[in-house]
């Protein structure tokens, strides 16, 4: 299902002055920018397997799926639908562990609000027009538009403490990113009453996102 991108474009993706790409990424052990392979989510009753890292010491994270359910529900503007798949097969089940939850990838399709940096970055790329800015908006880097898009967003568990997520790339959400979560970087809560590791968990967050700040203001200074 997940599927490599052209290096030139992963480049891109990676650039530093992408800072909502790079505050998603905080939470993440190790992870990937990939394309997605629709078809498979859009067959009845499909099987296959999601390998999120194609190194082998990370084999034990692949697992194989089955499709259970495919539910519409049409809201405003967009069509989403809930992918349900039970995983089938995993290096986990193969050791006598149990089943989890199941994998549910909701898929969104339609107008959907996105950075007006990012909308032009398509426009741009597409041919499209320039997209209209939704105002107000507390600051250009804040701005935003709507692209007719199709992007998912899940989150499965692969043994006790082991959980990935896949989401799309704020910077440019025609492409997607998986990752393996840092548990040593997410807090219980955000009150820090969890104690000194709870507590150096929210000030490594606070340092982290007040640095991104720093360089976005920057960033926004310089092309005034």
């Amino acid at each position: 299902m997940l599927m490599p991108v052209d290096p030139a474009v992963e480049a891109q993706l990676m650039a530093k002055s992408n800072f909502d790409f790079r505050q998603d990424r905080y939470f993440a052990y190790r992870f990937r920018v990939v394309d997605i392979n629709w078809k498979l989510l859009d067959e009845e009753g499909a099987r296959f397997t999601i390998t999120p890292f194609k190194k082998p010491v990370f084999a034990e994270l692949a697992v194989t799926v089955q499709t259970k359910t495919l539910d519409r529900d049409t809201i405003p503007d967009d069509l989403t639908t809930n992918w349900l798949g039970e995983i089938v097969d995993s290096a986990w089940l193969r050791q006598g562990g149990s089943n989890f939850a199941p994998v549910s990838i909701w898929i969104t399709t339609g107008l959907q609000e996105v950075t007006l940096k990012a909308a032009r970055k398509i426009a741009a790329e597409t041919g499209g027009t320039t997209p209209y800015a939704m105002l107000p908006a507390p600051s250009k880097q804040l701005a935003t538009s709507k692209l007719n898009l199709r992007t998912l967003s899940a989150s499965w568990i692969v043994s006790p403490g082991v959980e990935l997520i896949l989401q799309p790339i704020p910077d440019d959400p025609r492409y997607q990113f998986v990752y393996l979560v840092d548990i040593e970087k997410v807090p219980a809560s955000s009150h820090g009453d969890g104690g000194p590791d709870e507590i150096r968990k929210l000030r490594a967050l606070d340092e982290f996102n007040e640095q991104l700040d720093k360089e976005r203001h920057e960033a926004a200074s310089a092309e005034q």
